[in-house]
């Protein structure tokens, strides 16, 4: 019988599916997941970043200097700052420009290659499986937890990592039951599962959700904000729909008091 890979609670149900592709919903702490999950082989080689993010380096660099305009209020203005899943280090790129002491961490060789030439320290391999001789102030996880198969685990991990009044950032797709109705709607296209990031998204947060996950890794939240997705600067008929309705959840968490 399937379980929920959060919560281990098995009272879940089929909530979508499209071909290959079902995902279901946990009626005890909200979130949804793909299951079985599919593996995707090569995915973050140097097409991936060249395509998402390379070519749209200053666009991007632009939308994280306004997530951090929004809430540099609630995070420390200097200290040590981690960036899990940094890819080509667009927001180490960043927070180094503004003072901040940098560090990666990534599983893609090209990632590490290319931060590493940019003479970023960057920890290769799955976060809960690394070894850290320092803390940090602040973590960051930019679109990175859906795609893990053990978000428990590496928000746990993050908790060890910070300091005691360290700061937890993550940001996700709001894959709300709004996106999942649109989804539905475009199923005779047979393409609806891209609007859902499927098959490489494996979890679905909302706010309830993500507050869930938050709860169980040992976090509470100073905040959740809403904002609109980056989109890219190819603005078109065919991609419309995105200026409207793909958003993402961006969550400030601080560990518990131990």
């Amino acid at each position: 019988m399937i379980e929920c890979p959060l919560c281990k609670s098995r009272r879940i149900y089929k909530s979508w599916e499209d071909g290959n592709y079902k995902i279901y919903k946990c009626t005890n702490c909200y979130v949804k997941f793909l299951y079985p999950i599919v593996k995707v082989e090569n995915l973050y080689d140097s097409s991936y970043f060249q395509k998402w993010y390379i070519e749209f380096y200053q666009e991007r660099k632009k939308y994280f200097k306004k997530i951090l305009k929004k809430i540099k209020k609630l995070i420390p203005s200097k200290g040590k700052i981690l960036d899990v899943g940094c890819g080509i280090g667009i927001l180490l790129d960043l927070a180094s420009e503004i003072g901040y002491e940098v560090y990666g961490q990534d599983i893609s060789d090209f990632a590490i290659e290319f931060c590493s030439q940019k003479g970023f320290k960057v920890f290769k391999g799955n976060l809960s499986n690394l070894n850290f001789e320092i803390k940090f102030d602040i973590i960051t996880m930019m679109d990175v937890i859906a795609h893990i198969k053990e978000p428990v685990n590496y928000l746990q991990k993050c908790k060890k990592l910070l300091e005691k009044d360290g700061i937890l950032i993550i940001k996700t797709p709001l894959h709300s039951n709004y996106l999942f109705f649109i989804a539905k709607l475009f199923s005779f296209t047979k393409k609806s599962k891209s609007i859902l990031h499927l098959p490489v998204q494996i979890y679905h947060f909302d706010k309830n959700s993500i507050s869930k996950l938050a709860y169980f890794s040992g976090f509470k939240i100073l905040k959740i904000l809403t904002i609109k997705e980056f989109t890219g600067k190819k603005f078109n008929l065919l991609n419309l729909w995105k200026f409207f309705v793909e958003k993402s959840i961006i969550v400030i968490l601080k560990k518990y008091d131990e």
